[in-house]
């Protein structure tokens, strides 16, 4: 539960994200790094919690420049934790998460049907990860258990956690195919009244999971299958970042490919239940 939502604005966070984009640029005119300033602003935003060996995450996407975050620090640059989202009363964005989730999806953008790469484990396939041990944990319920939780206000893949993998991967996804463009400026398309944040599930949906069966069969890729990539070259990463992810409360969880195609489809049919219901949208208003 949320108790103490942050009153900021999404606007002051579009506003941040410039100002960081502008100190990075006087940080790239200084330093030889091959980093894009949008790359550095998405470190800036996770360095704190999503970096490092222990985390995870240096392993999945690599550290973040030290240089960088030392030059930000000695520029007194403040961090900015999260926002109330526009779309969803009660829902306080995390930035780090989503920095975090977004920097995954513009190293690693998404790959063609049926593959699964890193990007998408930074993102939904790394909560969709730690689901499922809560799941195995509760006793295998029925769909409609996987559905609630992440439509929900629990668990490790809740919705706040489905609208920063959304918009994560929504506008990774646009930051990958134009580099050129400054995420700061993105973000205020994104976030503007009436911006795609209003339509985001439904963006999600149709550009990383298309239908129900492509979506049930990526889901099964990710909890089973050997991650890629590229297509046809099987990156031993994720297995490992999987099995670390549903293992992490030390129980004895039984991983997904262990279990037979019927064991596990309550578990896949509700996943794809919680995307389709979320992309039709609705939001929740104040």
């Amino acid at each position: 539960m949320q108790c103490c939502i942050s009153k900021t604005t999404v606007d002051k966070f579009v506003d941040f994200l410039e100002t960081t984009y502008n100190l990075a640029v006087q940080y790239k005119n200084t330093a030889s790094g091959k980093k894009s300033a949008n790359e550095l602003v998405m470190e800036w935003l996770r360095h704190e919690k999503y970096d490092g060996l222990t985390s995870g995450w240096t392993t999945l996407i690599g550290g973040v420049d030290g240089d960088w975050i030392n030059f930000a620090k000695g520029k007194k640059h403040a961090m900015f934790d999260q926002f109330a989202d526009p779309h969803f009363c009660g829902q306080a964005v995390e930035t780090d998460h989503l920095g975090a989730s977004m920097n995954a999806v513009l190293r690693y953008p998404p790959l063609a049907y049926p593959y699964v790469n890193r990007g998408d484990f930074g993102g939904w396939g790394g909560d969709l990860s730690t689901l499922y041990a809560e799941w195995s944990h509760a006793g295998k319920p029925s769909r409609s258990w996987v559905k609630d939780m992440i439509i929900g206000n629990a668990g490790s893949f809740k919705l706040l956690d489905a609208i920063e993998d959304a918009d994560a991967f929504n506008m990774g996804v646009v930051l990958s195919n134009l580099p050129a463009r400054a995420i700061h400026e993105i973000a205020k398309e994104y976030y503007k009244p009436k911006g795609g944040y209003r339509t985001r599930f439904s963006a999600f949906h149709r550009k990383r999971f298309t239908d129900r069966e492509h979506a049930r069969t990526l889901a099964r890729e990710m909890l089973t299958g050997p991650g890629n990539s590229s297509p046809g070259n099987e990156d031993a990463i994720i297995p490992l970042l999987r099995t670390a992810a549903i293992k992490k409360d030390g129980i004895l969880t039984p991983l997904p490919s262990t279990l037979s195609a019927a064991e596990l489809a309550s578990f896949l049919d509700g996943f794809v239940d919680a995307l389709e219901e979320l992309a039709k949208d609705k939001g929740k208003e104040c």
